[in-house]
């Protein structure tokens, strides 16, 4: 007994493309349309799409079609055409599309359809409805009397008339009616008249089948058509569930680390603690230690200071006897002094002291003067100055040599120095401006010369040429597209005679500076360089307009002493010089209009005229390359200038010299006092030597004796002196000795109050200290305590920053807390961390242990359990697909379909979605009969990791942005979908001749395989996919079974595309095929309706052909070359059911 199904059997279409009015039947199996390309063939198809999707949007129709010849439901119901003429255009009409469909279950009938008004004005469709009654076609065909099709209005009342209730309310699954949506058309087409099948994913394959596409692989077609996706409820759930859980895990994940960052702080802040504790006692001990040191001192001073008091009373007493001693011997000094002054020889003495001293007066006046002297010769050393000096100026330094000083003289000489140096002044003014001339002078030929040396010409005298050169070179390049190049006009040419290089670059002046182009980008360097106003000093060559004059040379004109290999720089030469005629007499110069001599003498416009030395010598610059006489000349030039320069700085120096010469700054009596201090001196000298010998022949007399006295006497003085000094010293040095320790006193007392200060005493550990100082060294034990009091002081410093940072930390990630990290207690943080440490323990912890229970089972049940499941009909599907593979032969193949675990990160969950535990069934108080069931959750122990893993999958976006959440919901749906889980295939099976049975994945095979080879799997595929898609589930209710196909077994012979298609009969399958004329012969024989379509002044025609006659035709024509037909074919053609009677219904005219 066949299986029930839904067969479209006959199709009405009135006003459809070039289609006036046609009513189409077909086979329960295979329906064949032929035609050329426009034929009309897609234009059915198109129209059977509509009904079977619903819709009228144009992204399905006409799949086939190039870009270009798209069509939309508007061009197809006004019949528009290619050359842009319509069947329709510029009317009224109504159009319809009904198909009648028979359930074999009960072989009722059921047909739906849609209908349009369309206006001529319209752009868009405005007015159509989907609908749907019980029964066969209406016996009228859906047009009215006059063979109009049937308005919207007109459609509804025939399907009210349908309906069951003949008030016309509609009750239960009553499908007679018009759809007020394309949705509700959509819901009762795939529900109740087409069996309740999956509506998006057999329009997804439909469409994919009519413009079926090669290019993909052979699995991931199987994946997507042949495996349906899983439902996103789970999803849902588990999203909703997983976002508590996520919110009361975050909830807890920050309560633990607000309570682990207080609790570091806790941790830096009771180590803090301690380090302050060790600083205090360490302090302690030191303080103590200082007040033990300095009351040791204070003993130790008392002591001292009573040893100084005694030596100083000791010291006292020997300095007063001493005194008294030295004043009784001062007595008798005084008293013997006293009788020599009372003689002639103590005044005599005074008087050569005073002679002494006035010698050494008049020494210093006269070492003066011979100074002063020297210094005037310096006049005369210079030789620079020495011929600027007067004659009289000279004889009166001579005069003050002699020492012939008076008044006149020396303001004589004062008068002419001081004329002298006013000369000397502007005569160092004059060599400075010629030094500065020569300097400038030598920097232009020395910029001159390192040009030259580099190849280059610096025009230096011409500022901005270069740049005017390189900048309208860029403009003709941005303008052209193409390196133009601009040259200056002196770099272009030579002069062949070296005769006349100065006259011709005195005549040209200005010219040789110009700018010149090619004469093709003249005019578009002249347009550019207008727009350069910068360059007012710049000259540009209109070359063009030179080369159309066309200037003829003179004979013997100047032009003849110049050379170059350019055409248009020598049209320019002939311009500027074929006129210039040289001469060499002023007689051949009045002869000619313009003319020039070889010494540069120029008559032109009547006017004669000296050339510039300037233009053709300083700046001369014409020629391609600098000669290298040029360059050693000019060289020897900046030598010439450099010692120039050398000699002018020696000169301006040696004048400069004379600014520090003796000039007579002093008034006259000062150098006549030192005039006149040689003679002085001899004077004294005079006296002083008389005087001298009077005393000494006085010290030889009477006065002897006395004087022995005398020195005797200073003698003992000066040894009592030496003896007081030393016993003062002594005393002295007692007293300071006795004043610092007196002061040592003062401040180690200042310093143990300044110690006690504050110093509150601890009996236990004073003790504890006196005992570790017994047997060691204070300072020993003080140096240990400083080093304990820094080692903690570092502690606490370390310990602060570290507390600091943990509290920053805190504050940072919870600044809403109030606190600042500068709290000098720590008290702040202590609270909160007990407050956390209770509401964490109190209520989050078991909250949360809670939800995880929750989302565990949530996670269990809705998306594990059902992946599971999903995976395991999935391999039963296999298994059904492949025993309906495995009884057909594909020529010497046969195909299975093949299900393995992914390759990709999605393997890592396989083993746990696929466990055995998954599959035990419990039922208690809390379990529904065939819930699954974990037992003691040892499921959950095995696959711990995995399941986290999974958990975080499924944990919705809460950011809020739409495109993330997109992007999550994504991702969370690729996770729920089984299929993802696992990697489909197609193997082609075959048996070698030892019964070995290979598999080679199809997709493998892609390369290397025939076009046929590669699309019969395609084909094999699609047909399963559809079957899958047309199985009974869930409901009992026969099936749709229609598949659709466009372009088909293009590239197919005979032998696959009969074997494909016996395969789609095997399974049931209602198929509309559309091909082109030349694949009807290899077809025909195994389909079992024919269309043959055909386009003619835009009608299309079509005619159901009689595929018996066809066939005995055929078979005549195979008789003629083969005795009998394939055994394989006659079998086929057994295995057909009869075709109905009436195999060709004609076309009608069409209908307005």
């Amino acid at each position: 007994m066949k299986p029930c199904k839904k067969i479209i059997t006959r199709m009405c279409i009135n006003n459809w493309g070039g289609i006036g009015h046609q009513v189409m039947e077909f086979n329960e199996y295979v329906n064949l349309f032929s035609g050329m390309s426009g034929s009309g063939k897609s234009t059915v198809m198109d129209a059977i799409q509509v009904l079977l999707y619903g819709s009228l949007s144009q992204n399905f129709l006409n799949k086939a079609a190039d870009e270009k010849n798209r069509r939309t439901v508007m061009t197809y119901l006004r019949g528009a055409q290619k050359d842009g003429t319509s069947n329709r255009g510029n009317r009224d009409f109504c159009a319809n599309l009904v198909m009648e469909i028979r359930d074999t279950q009960d072989e009722s009938y059921r047909c739906i359809g849609v209908a349009f008004d369309v206006r001529s004005g319209d752009l868009d469709i405005n007015k159509y409805t989907f609908f749907s009654h019980d029964g066969m076609l209406d016996h009228s065909l859906y047009r009215n009397e006059d063979g109009i099709p049937l308005m919207v209005k007109e459609i509804a009342d025939l399907v009210k008339r349908h309906q069951k209730d003949p008030k016309g309310r509609l009750r239960g699954e009553d499908i007679n009616r018009t759809y007020p949506t394309n949705d509700a058309y959509q819901t009762a087409l795939y529900d109740q008249i087409f069996g309740y099948i999956d509506g998006k994913r057999f329009i997804t394959m439909e469409k994919s089948a009519v413009a079926l596409k090669m290019s993909n692989g052979v699995g991931q077609f199987i994946k997507d058509y042949m495996f349906p996706k899983s439902s996103s409820e789970a999803i849902e759930k588990i999203s909703r569930q997983l976002g508590d859980y996520t919110d009361i895990r975050d909830t807890v994940l920050d309560m633990e680390k607000r309570i682990d960052l207080l609790a570091a702080v806790r941790e830096s802040d009771g180590r803090l603690t301690v380090a302050k504790a060790a600083v205090l006692q360490n302090e302690y001990i030191l303080k103590r230690l200082r007040l033990t040191a300095i009351e040791e001192e204070l003993t130790r001073l008392e002591i001292e200071r009573s040893g100084k008091n005694l030596l100083r009373d000791s010291l006292a007493q020997k300095r007063d006897l001493l005194k008294a001693e030295m004043d009784r011997i001062h007595g008798e000094l005084v008293e013997t002094e006293s009788s020599l002054k009372a003689s002639d020889y103590g005044k005599m003495k005074e008087q050569l002291a005073q002679l002494d001293e006035t010698i050494v007066l008049l020494n210093r006046n006269c070492a003066a003067w011979d100074r002063f002297v020297a210094s005037l010769s310096k006049w005369e050393e210079n030789e620079a100055v020495y011929d600027l000096v007067s004659n009289a100026a000279l004889q009166s330094m001579e005069d003050l040599r002699d020492r012939k000083a008076d008044a006149d003289t020396l303001d004589a000489l004062r008068t002419a120095l001081k004329e002298t140096m006013e000369e000397i002044n502007e005569a160092r003014d004059n060599l400075a401006d010629e030094r500065r001339d020569v300097n400038r002078e030598l920097k232009e030929k020395r910029d001159r010369l390192a040009d030259w040396k580099s190849g280059q010409k610096s025009y230096r005298n011409r500022p901005g040429l270069k740049e005017a050169r390189r900048e309208l070179e860029q403009a003709l390049f941005r303008e052209t597209g193409s390196k133009v190049r601009v040259s200056i006009l002196a770099d272009t040419f030579d002069v062949r005679d070296p005769e006349w290089k100065d006259a011709v670059e005195g005549r040209l002046g200005r010219v040789k500076y110009s700018l010149i182009t090619p004469p093709a980008f003249s005019h578009t360097a002249a347009v550019l360089f207008r727009e350069m106003k910068q360059f007012e000093n710049v000259d540009l060559l209109h070359v063009a307009n030179i080369v159309r004059d066309g200037q003829e040379a003179r004979e013997n004109a100047l032009y003849e002493a110049v050379e170059t290999d350019v055409d248009y720089v020598d049209a320019c030469l002939r311009h500027f010089l074929g006129r210039v005629i040289k001469c060499r007499t002023v007689e051949e110069l009045e002869q000619v209009r313009d003319g020039v001599t070889a010494d540069c003498y120029s008559y032109s416009n009547y006017t004669l005229r000296h050339l510039l030395s300037k233009d053709y010598r300083d700046n001369a610059c014409i020629g391609k390359t600098i000669p290298k006489s040029r360059i050693d000349q000019l060289e020897a030039e900046v030598k010439a200038l450099e010692e120039t320069g050398r000699e002018l700085t020696g000169r301006i120096t040696a004048l400069e010299q004379a600014r520090s010469y003796e000039n007579l700054s002093q008034e006259n009596d000062y150098y006549l006092d030192l005039a006149g201090a040689e003679k002085e001196r001899k004077k004294h000298e005079l006296r002083r030597e008389k005087l001298a010998r009077e005393i000494s022949e006085l010290e030889q007399g009477a006065m002897r004796e006395l004087r022995e006295r005398l020195e005797e006497t200073k003698k003992r003085y000066a040894l009592k002196e030496d003896e007081y000094t030393r016993a003062g010293n002594e005393f002295a040095a007692a007293e300071r000795e006795l004043g610092t320790i007196e002061a040592d006193l003062r401040n180690q007392k200042a310093q143990h109050a300044e110690a006690e200060y504050g110093f509150t005493p601890n009996q236990a550990e004073d003790e504890r200290i006196a005992e570790r100082l017994k047997g060691r060294s204070l300072n020993g034990y003080r140096a240990e305590a400083a080093r304990a009091l820094e080692s903690a002081k570092s502690d606490v410093e370390n310990y602060t920053g570290e507390r600091q940072a943990a509290r920053m930390k805190f504050n940072l990630a919870y600044s809403a807390c109030g606190l600042t990290g500068t709290e000098e207690s720590n008290k702040p943080y202590e609270d909160l961390y007990e407050r956390y440490s209770r509401q964490y323990v109190e209520e989050y912890k078991e909250e949360f242990e809670r939800k995880c229970r929750e989302v565990y089972r949530s996670l269990r049940d809705n998306v594990i359990a059902t992946i599971h499941g999903d995976i395991k009909a999935a391999y039963r599907q296999v298994r059904e697909v492949n025993r309906v593979l495995g009884a057909t032969a594909f020529s010497d193949s046969v195909y299975k379909i093949g299900i393995t675990p992914a390759s990709n990160e999605n393997n890592q969950f396989y083993e746990m979605l696929t466990a055995p535990e998954l599959d035990s069934k419990v039922v208690n108080e809390d379990d529904v009969e065939g819930q699954i069931s974990f037992g003691d959750d040892v499921f959950e122990r095995k696959y711990e990791r995995e399941i986290s893993l999974l958990v975080e999958k499924f944990i919705p976006d809460r950011t809020g942005d739409e495109r993330e959440s997109a992007k999550k919901r994504a991702e969370m749906e690729k996770f729920a979908d089984y299929r993802n889980y696992l990697t489909f295939n197609m193997y082609e099976v075959t048996v070698d001749e030892s019964g070995q049975e290979k598999r080679i994945p199809v997709d493998e095979m892609a390369g290397n395989d025939s076009g046929g080879e590669g699309q019969n799997p395609k084909y094999v595929a699609l047909f399963a996919g559809f079957a899958l898609l047309f199985a009974h589930q869930n409901h009992r209710d026969s099936r749709i079974k229609i598949v659709l196909l466009d372009e088909a077994f293009s590239k197919m012979d005979k032998t696959r595309s009969s074997v494909c298609l016996n395969y789609a009969r095997k399974l049931g399958l209602q198929v509309i095929i559309c091909v082109p004329d030349e694949r009807l012969m290899t077809l025909v024989k195994n389909v079992d309706c024919v269309y043959g379509f055909r386009r003619y002044k835009n009608q299309i025609s079509m005619l159901m052909i009689d595929k018996g006659s066809y066939l005995d035709m055929l078979e005549g024509s195979d008789e003629q070359g083969n005795e009998s037909e394939p055994e394989q074919e006659t079998e086929q053609r057994q295995q057909r059911e009869p075709q109905r009677e009436n195999d060709a219904v004609g076309m009608d005219t069409e209908t307005e």
